[in-house]
């Protein structure tokens, strides 16, 4: 290329001395005219890769994109292992004191057991009980025969005799006679009305609702303890019936009427009086007995139809419940030391009883008459325990009794059948190792109670 000098001469190589500053080395070095840019060569090979220059700055960060889908759920992780356990909880209020109630009392047939059945809940309990009646004493040896019966009524007074023949007519007649005494009066008539049992101990009694000719009989039949011997043998059978009395003889026949002179028909002669009414029957009480229980009642006439003595048989009623006890405690203050296993529990008060059930001590108690007893009992404890009955001492394990926790009543019963002197009591159990607290003052503040209850059933 050539120095700028040469363009900036604008003089030919040679011409203005500069030859050496143009660069010509010939005679004529002065060159011609620029051509025409000749054809592009063609491009050489790629150079060898430079080293890479340093990094650039960090561009500044992109704007958030779009929230993605929610994932799957994943699988369930394995169960942590079980906390601690938690702090006892307080104690709960102290139960409601259970209850015993008596309900109904029924009367069984002789022969079947009886039977105690509780109609409300177990701390509310209503018993009913059902007593068979007891069997029926020996038969009694069979009652004198019966007195004779009555003498039978008088035979009817004969028809008066034919009328004799009509005598010719005579004078007028005199009055006829007066009549024949009239019939005698209509005998008493007897009804038995009602039979209505009255309460032990009071009197028999007879009521009469009809009239005095025609008598109603309403009774009322006491009901009484059946006595230990038998029953009275059967009354004997009536006594025969006396013989009807003889039929009156027939009225003689009227006389014939002295002919009299003819003449005209005398008038009938006037009617006789009416004779005087027959005696008026009376009724009388005579004998009031007492018959053995079932049997029926019966009346017999030991006087006459006219005359008539009423003779009453009125049976006694069954035998009722006679031998019974109640014994409570009240805490406070009773039972106040606890109940040590093998100890029995006090029943210090007396309720009602009757018919030899009696208290040897505070917590024993003694039976007069042999027989079955229901007993039953009800005490509060403040802890899980056990109680039972103990006869003569010695523990009945058919009547164990008891709870798990809580403070509720324990309570018992169950019939046993005891001899005369036999001894009753409520005892721990003498196996178990906790000693026993008689709950006081269970829901409130009165004083809770604790009963036992003998009873004789048969």
């Amino acid at each position: 290329m050539k120095s700028p000098d040469c363009f900036d001469t604008k003089e030919p190589c040679g011409c203005g001395g500069n030859i050496i500053n143009c660069g010509c080395a010939t005679a004529n070095p002065c060159p011609g005219p620029r051509g025409p840019q000749g054809i592009p060569g063609p491009i050489g090979p790629r150079g060898p890769q430079g080293p890479v220059g340093p990094q650039g700055e960090t561009g500044p960060a992109g704007p958030t994109g779009a929230t993605g889908a929610t994932g799957a759920t994943g699988p369930q992780g394995p169960q942590g292992p079980a906390g601690p356990t938690g702090a006892t909880g307080a104690t709960g209020p102290a139960g409601t004191a259970a209850t015993i109630e008596i309900g109904t009392v029924t009367t069984g047939a002789p022969g079947t057991p009886a039977s105690v059945t509780n109609t409300g809940t177990d701390t509310d309990a209503i018993f009913n009980f059902v007593i068979p009646q007891g069997p029926a004493g020996a038969t009694g040896a069979t009652g004198p025969q019966g007195p004779a019966g009555p003498t039978g009524a008088t035979g009817a007074t004969g028809a008066t005799g034919p009328q004799g023949p009509q005598g010719p007519q005579g004078p007028a007649g005199p009055t006829g006679a007066t009549g024949a005494t009239g019939p005698a009066g209509t005998a008493a008539t007897i009804e038995i009305g009602t039979v209505t049992t009255g309460a032990p101990g009071t009197p028999a009694s007879v009521t009469n609702t009809g009239t005095d000719t025609d008598a109603i009989f309403n009774f009322v039949i006491p009901q009484g303890p059946a006595g230990a011997t038998g029953a009275t043998g059967p009354q004997g059978p009536a006594g025969p019936t006396g013989a009807t009395g003889a039929t009156g003889a027939t009225g003689p026949q009227g006389p014939q009427g002295p002919q009299g002179p003819a003449g005209p028909t005398g008038s009938t002669g006037a009617t006789g009086a009416t004779g005087p009414a027959g005696t008026a029957a009376t009724i009388t009480v005579g004998t009031v007995t007492a018959g053995a229980p079932g049997t029926p009642p019966s009346v017999t006439n030991s006087g006459t139809e006219n005359a008539a003595v009423f003779d009453f048989v009125l049976p006694t009623g069954t035998q009722a419940v006679a031998s019974y006890g109640d014994f409570y405690a009240l805490m406070p203050p009773d039972n106040a030391d606890t109940v040590e296993a093998g100890e029995d529990v006090d029943f210090p008060n007396a309720g009602p009883a009757a018919g030899g059930v009696t208290a040897a001590n505070d917590s024993t108690f003694t039976v007069t008459n042999a027989g079955t007893y229901l007993v039953a009992f009800q005490v509060g404890v403040t802890q899980a325990g056990q109680l039972v009955l103990a006869i003569n001492g010695t523990e009945a394990p058919a009547t164990v009794v008891g709870r798990n926790g809580g403070s509720d009543q324990i309570v018992g019963m169950s019939l046993q059948t005891l001899a005369s002197g036999d001894t009753i009591s409520v005892r721990n159990p003498a196996a178990n190792a906790a000693a026993l607290t008689i709950t006081s003052t269970a829901g409130g503040t009165n004083a809770v109670s604790a009963h036992l209850l003998i009873i004789q059933i048969a």
